[in-house]
């Protein structure tokens, strides 16, 4: 199993790419999993999240750094959910087209999960290491938003949605991955969910 890395974050977090570093505290666990953050100054209160190739990312907030000694901190890594969306041909070329995803966080110990990808030439768009939740999904052209919905996600299997002109208003058909049923369900208003 590869190693999994950790970062420092701020509760304002948005974009967050799986990819880049959270903020400048940056290390990667050891062959047994530990991990020390030695950069961060005494008496700060920090939040750190840990991920690693097809596990969920899973955070830990307000953790105060101790003004001497060390301040333990575990995670339970869980197996990663994923979506998978295949986007219909009624949305016209793939070029510029991106897909993303947000968790809708009614607990707000949640790592406020926020990404997006590119569409590929295969029309689909994959996203990882995703908690168990409710995400927002938009398709959009720039930013132009042409397609949206709520679907939901649960660590440890893959849904798979599909983006088409014909769902747009209404309800999606749920799909079957893994033994899960994904489902989404219609979403009328942008507004009333963003935060």
């Amino acid at each position: 199993m590869a190693r999994a890395r950790l970062s420092t974050f701020d509760q304002d977090l948005r974009n967050w790419n799986r990819n880049q570093p959270l903020d400048i505290t940056f290390v990667a666990a050891d062959a047994t999993g530990q991990f020390r953050m030695d950069t961060l100054g005494p008496g700060l209160t920090v939040n750190i999240a840990a991920w690693c190739e097809g596990y969920a990312i899973a955070a830990r907030w307000g953790i105060l750094v101790p003004v001497s000694g060390q301040q333990e901190v575990d995670f339970v890594l869980q197996p990663e959910g994923r979506l998978v969306a295949t986007v219909n041909e009624d949305f016209g070329a793939v070029q510029d087209l991106y897909a993303a995803a947000k968790l809708q966080r009614n607990d707000p110990s949640l790592f406020p999960y926020s990404t997006w990808e590119a569409v590929g030439a295969n029309r689909q768009v994959v996203f990882s290491q995703m908690p168990t939740g409710r995400y927002l999904i938009e398709l959009r052209r720039q930013d132009t938003l042409l397609w949206s919905n709520l679907v939901d996600v649960v660590e440890g299997s893959v849904t798979e949605l599909h983006i088409g002109s014909d769902n747009a208003a209404g309800a999606v058909a749920g799909s079957q991955a893994n033994g899960v049923t994904g489902y989404t369900e219609l979403r009328r208003s942008l507004d009333k969910i963003r935060e």
